[in-house]
């Protein structure tokens, strides 16, 4: 976080904090496993890191709420990634580069979602393949809901507002493209 640049104001940390502390303290950890734990993790002193850790359970409970919508949609991990580099939001070679995906995989995944038509035969995003996808993310945003409700909608944007500079920060750096996914 500090290799990047980020800063946040004491009082925009603590006010962070008594937003996610509630939303982390009151999750139901049924079937999050990742969630669950980071959850068990104990916070570092620096209340920056803090912070990030609980963004990080948040995140997580996220994805493994993602996970559970991907497999109802019938997509496995190595489709689902190929489906979202489609859509142009996630550059490929870092999907490749961080996930270890060989050739044949890929391809087999590709293939999959040519036969779904939800890519054509040059592998790129059709617009069933864009419906899809946005409506797994929004099947996500719905479970998802639970998560957030010790703090309400307003409370979960002024989360957002609060967290921001953190993704522009990752964003400039060229981490990644600035979707957070929160």
């Amino acid at each position: 976080m500090r290799r990047v640049n980020v800063h946040l104001t004491d009082d925009h940390l603590a006010e962070a904090r008594s937003l996610i502390d509630p939303v982390v303290a009151g999750a139901d950890y049924a079937g999050k496993v990742l969630a669950a734990a980071n959850a068990s993790v104990a916070l570092p002193p620096d209340p920056l890191v803090a912070l990030w850790q609980q963004i990080t359970v948040a995140r997580e409970w996220r994805g493994d709420a993602h996970l559970v919508v991907l497999a109802d949609n019938g997509l496995g991990p190595c489709d689902c990634l190929v489906l979202h580099t489609a859509t142009g939001r996630l550059p490929t070679a870092l999907a490749r580069a961080t996930r270890q995906w060989d050739d044949e995989e890929w391809s087999a995944a590709t293939a999959r979602l040519v036969a779904r038509g939800w890519l054509d035969s040059n592998a790129m995003v059709t617009d069933a393949g864009r419906a899809a996808r946005e409506r797994i993310e929004v099947e996500t945003d719905e479970h998802c809901a639970a998560l957030w409700a010790p703090i309400g909608s307003a409370g979960a944007r002024r989360f957002a507002s609060l967290i921001a500079p953190i993704t522009n920060a990752f964003t400039a750096a060229g981490t990644f493209e600035g979707e957070n996914g929160l």
